[in-house]
């Protein structure tokens, strides 16, 4: 099993998908904030995969749906190492 924790803490990039408005009111650290609703566009329209293709990245949500489809989504655009963080508060107690 991975520990996102140790992952996180040695430099994994985090994706929040939940709306700005929510990402403004409380966020993990050092997190980045994408809006899972303009998630593929915004990866279509940038060069994200291009140059981070192979940075270890974990994906966090309001919802753990939202968290997992986003994973594959990812993955099937053509991120190395993909791992679901589940809900984001869940993630951010792992932390602590």
């Amino acid at each position: 099993m991975v520990n996102l924790s140790e992952l996180i803490k040695n430099g994994a990039l985090l994706i929040d998908l939940r709306t700005a408005a929510e990402f403004e009111q409380e966020h993990i650290p050092g997190s980045l904030n994408i809006p899972f609703e303009s998630l593929n566009s915004k990866l279509l329209k940038s060069n994200f995969i291009k140059f981070r293709k192979k940075e270890i990245v974990i994906t966090c949500s309001g919802n753990a749906l939202e968290s997992a489809v986003a994973k594959d989504m990812l993955l099937s655009q053509g991120m190395l190492h993909v791992h679901d963080g589940g809900i984001w508060k869940d993630l951010q107690n792992s932390l602590s």
